[in-house]
């Protein structure tokens, strides 16, 4: 193999090679970081109409509410806050070498050359990557789903509405989170 002046590495494959699992890395922590951040709005909101909500009613007195959809409403909107802040903890995307491979690579304490150890290496960091957006954006899917459940209860609380009236929300919504789970779950097995 020879030296490749521009890159640094014995050959041009293993420079572009590295160059484009970089280029993965970075496109999967952005990827990463607009999941984190559209879990966090949710959870922003999700806790500022839980605090209106709740304050309008006692300030309003509204006194011809359904308990039995506000309770549900409330279930919902916390398992959404509960899936948003799940979502944030669980970032823990890989962006490069950590301090310990670093210092092994130094040392020299790896069995097989180190530019071998390196790509097998980043291709490890990339798979642990990529099941994390996956994972992650399966639950700021339910988030989202829990939150707009939450809407459509919380509403329904507030309007009174009668059994009937209830069974189609509930019909819709049943709908709408499979339709959307099943599109989610087409898209994930796709990739």
């Amino acid at each position: 193999m020879s030296n490749d002046a521009e890159t640094g590495w014995d050959s041009n494959r293993e420079g572009i090679t590295y160059e484009q699992g970089q280029e993965v890395l970075r496109a999967q922590k952005e990827d990463i970081d607009d999941i984190d951040d559209k879990a966090l709005r949710t959870v922003r909101v999700t806790a500022l109409l839980l605090g209106v909500g709740a304050t309008g009613v006692r300030v309003i007195s509204i006194s011809d509410i359904n308990n039995y959809l506000a309770v549900a409403s409330l279930s919902t909107f916390l398992l959404s806050l509960f899936f948003g802040v799940v979502v944030y903890d669980e970032s823990n995307e890989v962006i490069g070498p950590t301090s310990n491979y670093l210092g092994r690579m130094s040392r020299y304490e790896v069995d097989e050359p180190w530019e071998k150890d390196f790509f097998h290496q980043l291709e490890g960091w990339i798979e642990d990557n990529q099941e994390i957006v996956e994972k992650n954006a399966y639950l700021l899917r339910a988030c989202e789903i829990f939150f707009v459940t939450g809407l459509a209860l919380g509403a329904a609380a507030l309007l009174n509405l009668e059994t009937g009236e209830l069974l189609v929300i509930l019909i819709l919504l049943i709908v709408a989170t499979v339709v959307t789970l099943l599109a989610i779950g087409a898209r994930i097995s796709n990739n």
